[in-house]
C-alpha cells in the first residue's frame, strides 16, 4: 500500500527525449481507508490553572492549599477544536492554517484525543481541518475545512462622536471618552495626540477594564485618539480607527450694557464700558451706530474682559464681540441709548414733611429720670435727606442738629420738661445721598459716659417693660403748641413727664401652688392687699406664667373678686394698680394655682342593710342555698368609695354511710353560721358600680351524728375575696357578686370543704 506516481516521455532514437508529461499519482490500498472526522463549531472557553504539585505536610495545610487553588481565578482562555471520534482510530492530524488551500500552515500537530486547546485567541480568520490515523499508521483523507473566526476584536471609539465639538467657556471642560471592548481583553491603552498620525501621544495610559477615560484639555485645538487592547493571553490588538474631537472657546456673552440702557450725554462722554464673559481667547469687540452691523465705526482687538471709551455721538449704538485666536462666533448683540443734551425743568420745591410721632402736644409719661424715644415722619418725593433739630426744655439753644437719609430719629436720657422739634426737606443736586451726620450738642443735663439705649415707641401704645405710656395731652392747662408748616419746614413740640407708678400688690388668695377644689358652679375668690393711691385694679389669668395670651382679664375697684373659671387645671393669675387718670403701676409677680371642681360623692347615704342569697355554690357536700344578713358602712371621704361590710350568713348539710347491701348505718347533719368582714373599694363606671374587697371569715359549726347523739363543735377561720356590680334602685341598690373563700375542715366522721366560689344577689337599702 501506499501512494504512487507515475510519468512518461518519447524517446526516439532520431529526435531523442521527449519533456515529461505531468506526473499522475495514485494511491494503493488493501483495504478501506480511516473515514475523515465531522468537524463541530470551535468554541472560546477557560484554560484551567494548572495542578498544584501535591503537599506532603499535614492533612490541614493540604486541605488549605486545595482551597485556595479551587478559588483562584482562571488567568488564560483558548479555542477549543472539537470533532467526531472515529472507532478504532488512534491519532489525528490536526492542520491550522491562514488560506484554505493550507500553503501558510501555522500549527500542524498530531493529538491522539478527539479534540485540541489552541492557546490563541485569533485576530483574524483561520482554518482547520482533521484527518484519521489508525494503529497501523495508514492515514485518511482530511476533513472539509472549517473557518476559525476572529474571537479578539480590538476596542472601537464609541463616544464623543467622530468631530464633537466642545465649548471652552469660564472653566476647562471635561472630555469623557467611552469606548465598547471585548470581555477577552484585560487591557485597554488610550493613546491621545494633536495630529491624526499620533507620532506623537499626549497620554498613553493603561486603564484595564475601563470603557471610559474622564480628561481635561489644557488649551483648545483639534485632538485625536484611539485604543489597543491586550487580551487574556498578552497579546495586543491592532489599533482602532483614530477619532478626533474639538475643544474651541464658547461664544462670549456680553454683560453691559446689555440692552435699553440709556447714558447721559455727561456720562458717556466720560467713558462706558462694555464688559463681557471671560474666555481663554483674544477677542475682537466691534461698535455699530444705530441698529445695523453692516459697517462698524470701531473696531478693536483685545485680551481684557472689558473695554472703557468715550461715545460722544447721541443716538442709539449696537455692540458685539467674538473670540479671535482662535475664532468663535459672534455673539449676540447689545444695545444702548445715548440722550441728547437738553434743557431740564428745574425740580417742583419740595414740600414740608409730615410729622408722625409723637403727635403735636403728645405727653410722654416716664417712671424714670430719663426718657428714650423715636421721632417719626412721612417721607416726601423727590427728598434725599432731612435736617432735624430738636430744642430742649430751658429753649432757646439747639442741642441736636442732625441730617439723615432715613425717616426717624433715635432720641435717648432726655431728661423732664418741654421739647421742640422741626423736620426739613433737602435735595442734593446731581442726586448723591445724604449721610447722617454726628451730634454736634448733647441734650442738656445728659452724664458724661452714659450708654445711648435705643427703643421704638410707636403714637398710642403702652411700653411694658419701660415702663412708659404715650397719651395725647388732654389733661386742662397744659399748653399745646399745634404743628405748623413754614415753607419745607414742619415744627411740633412734646412733653416729658416723670412720675413714680403705684407698687405692685402682695397676692393673698389663692397663694403660690395652692389646690383650690370647689362644688361645681361656685367661684373662685381672688384677694390681695390694698394698695395706696389705687383707684382700680387690673386682674389677669392665663395658662402660661408669661401671660402671652390671659384668659381672663378684670378691672375691680376693690381688693378682691370672685370669678368661675373657664376650666380645670393649672392657671396663672396677677394684679396690678391704676390711678384715676388710667396711669398703671408694676405687675405684682404671677402666682400659679390648681383648680379642679368637686366631683358629689357616689351615694348620699352611709349606712346601709341589706339581704344576701347564693345561688350558686360548690362548697363540697353543702348543698342548701346561704342566706345571710348584711350591714354596710361608707366612709366619709374620696366620695364614700370605701366601706366595711359586716355579712352573717346559714347553711345546712347532711351526709350519710351505708353497707355492703346499702343498708343505711350511720347519718350527719351540719349547721354553720359563717361571719365575714369585708372591706370595699368601688369604681363609678357610668350609672353602676363596679367594687372589690377582701376580709377575714370566721364560722361557727356544729355537727350531730345519728345514732349515737353524737355531737361536736368546731370554729373555722379562712379569708374572703370578693367583686361584684351594684345598681341605683329607688332608695338602695340591687347587686350580684362573686366570692371566694379559703378554708377547710374536719368535722367527725364527714370531710367538709367549705372554701370555693359562690354567686349570689341581694339588695341594699340605705338607712341614713
Amino acid at each position: 500500500e501506499g501512494h504512487y506516481c507515475f510519468r512518461v516521455r518519447v524517446d526516439d532514437a532520431a529526435r531523442g527525449r521527449s519533456p515529461w508529461c505531468r506526473q499522475s499519482c495514485f494511491r494503493l490500498i488493501h483495504k478501506p481507508i480511516p473515514r475523515p472526522p465531522r468537524l463541530f463549531n470551535p468554541q472560546v472557553e477557560t484554560i484551567p490553572s494548572p495542578t498544584p504539585e501535591p503537599d506532603h505536610g499535614s492533612w490541614l495545610l493540604r486541605l488549605v492549599v486545595g482551597v485556595a487553588h479551587a478559588e483562584e481565578p482562571p488567568r488564560r482562555k483558548g479555542i477549543i477544536l472539537r470533532w467526531e471520534k472515529v472507532p478504532g482510530i488512534d491519532n489525528y492530524q490536526l492542520e491550522i492554517a491562514e488560506d484554505l488551500a493550507f500553503r501558510k500552515v501555522v500549527l500542524r500537530r498530531l493529538v491522539k484525543n478527539s479534540y485540541f486547546t489552541w492557546r490563541h485567541l485569533t485576530q483574524r480568520r483561520y482554518f482547520w481541518r482533521v484527518k484519521s490515523i489508525d494503529s497501523e499508521g495508514r492515514e485518511g483523507e482530511f476533513s472539509s475545512p472549517r473557518i476559525i473566526g476572529a474571537v479578539v476584536a480590538p476596542p472601537q471609539p464609541w463616544k464623543p462622536p467622530a468631530g464633537k465639538i466642545f465649548n471652552w467657556a469660564r472653566r476647562t471642560p471635561a472630555v469623557e471618552l467611552r469606548w465598547r471592548g471585548s470581555e477577552l481583553l484585560r487591557d485597554v491603552v488610550v493613546e491621545l495626540g494633536r495630529d491624526a498620525e499620533l507620532s506623537s501621544t499626549l497620554v498613553s495610559r493603561h486603564l484595564g477594564r475601563k470603557t471610559r477615560f474622564l480628561w481635561r484639555p489644557e488649551r483648545t485645538g483639534t485632538y485625536y485618539w484611539r485604543l489597543v487592547g491586550i487580551d487574556l493571553n498578552g497579546r495586543h490588538t491592532r489599533p482602532s480607527r483614530v477619532t478626533s474631537f474639538r475643544l474651541v472657546p464658547a461664544v462670549p456673552r456680553i454683560l453691559a450694557p446689555l440692552g435699553g440702557e440709556k447714558f447721559s450725554r455727561a456720562k458717556s462722554q466720560e467713558g462706558i464700558t462694555f464688559r463681557w464673559s471671560p474666555r481663554p481667547c483674544r477677542f475682537q469687540w466691534q461698535l455699530f451706530p444705530g441698529r445695523g452691523r453692516k459697517s462698524p465705526l470701531l473696531a478693536k482687538a483685545t485680551a481684557a474682559r472689558s473695554v472703557r471709551l468715550p461715545v460722544k455721538q447721541a443716538g442709539e449704538w449696537t455692540w458685539r464681540v467674538r473670540c479671535l485666536d482662535p475664532p468663535s462666533g459672534w455673539s449676540k448683540v447689545g444695545h444702548f441709548l445715548v440722550e441728547a443734551a437738553r434743557q431740564v425743568a428745574p425740580p417742583p420745591p419740595l414740600a414740608a414733611p409730615r410729622l408722625l410721632a409723637p403727635a403735636p402736644g403728645a405727653r410722654i409719661i416716664t417712671t424714670r429720670r430719663r426718657a428714650s424715644l423715636r421721632l417719626n415722619w412721612q417721607p416726601v418725593a423727590g427728598a434725599t435727606g432731612y435736617l432735624v433739630a430738636v430744642d430742649g426744655p430751658a429753649g432757646g439753644s439747639v442741642p441736636l442738629r442732625r441730617r439723615l437719609v432715613e425717616t426717624h430719629l433715635d432720641l435717648d436720657n432726655l431728661a423732664p420738661g418741654t421739647y421742640r422739634w422741626r423736620v426739613r426737606s433737602e435735595r442734593s443736586e446731581r442726586g448723591t445721598e445724604v449721610r447722617s451726620q454726628a451730634m454736634k450738642q448733647p441734650p442738656p443735663g445728659t452724664p458724661p459716659g452714659t450708654e445711648v439705649q435705643k427703643a421704638v415707641r410707636e403714637q398710642g401704645k403702652k411700653e411694658k417693660n419701660k415702663g412708659t405710656e404715650v397719651t395725647a395731652a388732654k389733661n386742662k392747662g397744659t399748653e399745646v403748641t399745634a404743628a405748623r408748616e413754614t415753607g419745607n419746614e414742619a415744627v411740633s413740640s412734646f412733653e416729658i413727664v416723670m412720675r413714680i407708678p403705684p407698687r405692685a400688690p402682695v397676692l393673698t388668695r389663692p397663694a403660690m401652688k395652692e389646690h383650690v377644689e370647689l362644688p361645681p358652679g361656685q367661684q373662685v375668690r381672688f384677694s390681695w392687699k390694698p394698695v395706696a393711691r389705687a383707684h382700680s385694679y387690673q386682674l389677669e389669668l392665663s395658662r402660661d406664667k408669661d401671660f402671652d395670651k390671659p384668659h381672663v382679664t378684670r378691672t375691680v375697684s376693690s381688693a378682691g373678686i370672685g370669678l368661675s373659671l373657664p376650666g380645670e387645671g393649672a392657671w396663672w393669675w396677677r394684679v396690678r394698680a391704676r390711678e384715676d387718670d388710667g396711669f398703671s403701676g408694676k405687675w405684682s409677680e404671677g402666682t400659679s394655682f390648681s383648680y379642679e371642681v368637686s366631683k358629689p360623692p357616689i351615694t348620699e347615704r352611709a349606712v346601709f342593710v341589706g339581704v344576701h342569697v347564693d345561688f350558686f355554690h360548690n362548697l363540697g357536700e353543702i348543698n342548701t342555698a346561704q342566706p345571710s344578713l348584711e350591714l354596710a358602712y361608707r366612709l366619709p371621704f374620696w366620695r364614700r368609695r370605701l366601706g366595711l361590710a359586716l355579712q352573717v350568713g346559714y347553711l345546712t348539710a347532711t351526709a350519710s354511710t351505708t353497707d355492703e347491701a346499702g343498708t343505711r348505718q350511720a347519718s350527719s347533719r351540719l349547721h354553720a353560721v359563717p361571719v365575714e368582714i369585708a372591706a370595699c373599694v368601688a369604681f363609678p363606671v357610668g350609672p353602676v358600680n363596679l367594687y372589690l374587697g377582701a376580709g377575714p371569715r370566721l364560722e361557727f359549726s356544729r355537727v350531730s351524728i345519728q345514732p349515737g347523739d353524737i355531737a361536736t363543735s368546731n370554729t373555722s377561720f379562712g379569708v374572703v375575696g370578693l367583686a361584684g356590680i351594684e345598681g341605683k334602685l329607688g332608695p338602695g341598690w340591687l347587686f350580684a357578686e362573686l366570692r371566694y373563700t379559703w378554708m377547710s375542715a374536719l368535722r367527725g366522721v364527714v370531710e367538709l370543704h367549705p372554701g370555693g366560689l359562690l354567686a349570689g344577689a341581694g339588695y341594699r337599702l340605705g338607712i341614713w
